[in-house]
């Protein structure tokens, strides 16, 4: 994880393989699909990455699988993880914090999405 008071960390080529493993052990590639029509109106090539085929149906999966994961292997003794969300931030902690990691949620009373809650308790985040 980066060091705060170090600032940013430069990320490298096999950071970003470890994170795609992390990631392909959580759930399959989504599609990418080429849309003509867009194509003709942007007058380029246009392929669109189809992130609602994740498992949370948000691109966000991604990172929340990489950082459960970094946070069970640098704090492994932490017993939960909370975050404030209105939904697939939850859902996204929670997915690999089904596989044994840290787990937690806290969603507001306004604006949440009532229909993730469901969603969030199967992916054993609690709030």
């Amino acid at each position: 994880m980066p060091d705060i008071e170090k600032g940013m960390e430069t990320v490298t080529l096999s950071d970003l393989e470890a994170a795609a493993d992390i990631v392909a052990a959580h759930m399959t590639s989504t599609p990418m699909i080429r849309w003509p029509l867009l194509a003709a109106r942007a007058g380029a090539d246009v392929w669109v990455k189809h992130e609602n085929h994740t498992p949370i149906g948000a691109f966000n999966v991604r990172g929340g699988c990489n950082y459960m994961t970094r946070l069970k292997q640098d704090l492994p003794d932490c017993p939960c993880f909370i975050t404030a969300t209105r939904g697939n931030q939850a859902q996204s902690i929670g997915l690999p914090s089904a596989k044994g990691g840290p787990s937690g949620a806290a969603l507001p009373h306004v604006a949440n999405d009532p229909a993730k809650q469901p969603e969030i308790r199967a992916y054993a985040a609690s709030f």
